[in-house]
């Protein structure tokens, strides 16, 4: 039981007990009035009287202590009482409570056991679609896997007949190239000729005459641009007295000087020779076949591109 409850219990308990200390002293009480009355008679002594009158004191004490203490015993039983039926309801209250939980839970059970059994059935069917799903997922990606395959090797075949295209092309660049060098007319360019005359002009004044074919436009024309550079350089070109052609095949350009000839002129073939091939026209020295004859004069044989 609660705190409130044994305190009651305990009053009562007590109260109780003083109501029957009240019920002896009662008893006592009425027993000495008796002896009293039995011994003494009508012919009281003082003794007597003290007796009777304690006596009567002790029936008076007794039986107000007894309404007391007994209207206190009862009150705290019905305390106790009413204590003991709230007690209950509340019991009662929380068992009815209890039972409404309890019922609660059984319906929350069944319900959770359908749910719980549509969940299974749910995740089942999920099971039974995603299995599907992951069957075509698998096939999609083997053919997707082969289509790549396919893919690559044809890929691959592409790169193979581009490098073979391409390998083919470069070859063709490479004779064309070669194709148009050798049959391109021979040039100097202006800047050529510029660079040429500075590294000419240490032999200004040195004679020379140039022999293109004069009837072949590109021999003719870079025979022009020899001049353009020796003139430039201070050369002194020397006109022939009559008309001299070159007989027979020649190919590149030619520089003749007399193998008597003075060491300057010699210097300025070599140097002719040298500036010639450095801007990409194919020259070689050669000594004029003339025994006994020394002079100094350069010829310059302009030949067919080689």
């Amino acid at each position: 039981m609660g705190t409130t409850e044994d305190v009651l219990r305990a009053a009562y308990e007590v109260a109780n007990s003083r109501n029957e200390w009240a019920t002896g002293i009662v008893t006592a009480g009425v027993v000495i009035e008796l002896v009293a009355l039995l011994l003494f008679g009508k012919e009281m002594s003082r003794n007597e009287k003290i007796a009777l009158a304690i006596g009567s004191i002790l029936v008076v004490l007794g039986v107000g202590g007894e309404w007391v203490f007994g209207s206190r015993a009862s009150a705290i039983a019905v305390q106790i009482q009413q204590a003991s039926d709230e007690k209950i309801a509340t019991l009662a209250k929380d068992e009815g409570a209890d039972h409404k939980i309890a019922a609660q839970a059984a319906a929350d059970a069944a319900g959770l056991g359908v749910n719980v059994q549509n969940l299974h059935t749910f995740v089942n069917t999920q099971e039974s679609h995603n299995n599907a799903a992951v069957t075509e997922l698998q096939h999609s990606t083997a053919g997707l896997n082969k289509a790549r395959d396919d893919a690559l090797a044809a890929a691959d075949g592409t790169k193979k007949d581009l490098a073979q295209m391409t390998a083919l092309l470069a070859q063709e660049s490479d004779l064309r190239a070669k194709i148009e060098k050798l049959t391109a007319p021979r040039q100097i360019s202006e800047q050529q000729v510029a660079q040429m005359s500075v590294a000419l002009k240490l032999f200004a004044g040195q004679q020379w005459e140039v022999i293109p074919y004069w009837d072949m436009k590109e021999s003719l024309d870079l025979a022009n641009r020899i001049y353009a550079a020796l003139d430039k350089a201070k050369w002194v070109w020397k006109k022939q007295e009559r008309w001299t052609g070159i007989m027979g095949v020649v190919a590149g350009v030619l520089v003749y000087s007399h193998p008597q000839a003075s060491a300057k002129t010699r210097n300025a073939a070599a140097a002719l020779v040298k500036a010639l091939n450095d801007v990409g026209i194919a020259c070689e020295s050669r000594d004029e076949n003339d025994p006994g004859h020394p002079n100094e004069l350069i010829s310059i044989t302009v030949g067919q591109k080689p």
